[in-house]
């Protein structure tokens, strides 16, 4: 089973149509959850759901969407 297979609806998903592939919010994620597929067409930036739904969200406050500079973050609504 791959990362992506699983959803939680504590987690954030980057939306590909608003993306710029600017890569902002890849360092500032603390949970590392945020990585470029560079394998996918187009190349984009996706979040590792394990990850994100595993990591203290009183430690990363889903930072991403706040660095995100044209709101392509947004927490999961299941």
């Amino acid at each position: 089973m791959n990362a992506g297979s699983i959803m939680w609806n504590d987690t954030v998903v980057i939306d590909i149509d608003k993306c710029v592939r600017c890569g902002a919010c890849v360092p500032e994620c603390p949970a590392e959850a945020i990585y470029n597929c560079s394998n996918c067409s187009p190349e984009c930036y996706i979040v590792d759901q394990e990850k994100c739904h595993n990591f203290d969200k009183s430690e990363c406050q889903y930072i991403c969407r706040d660095i995100c500079p044209v709101e392509a973050i947004h927490k999961r609504q299941l």
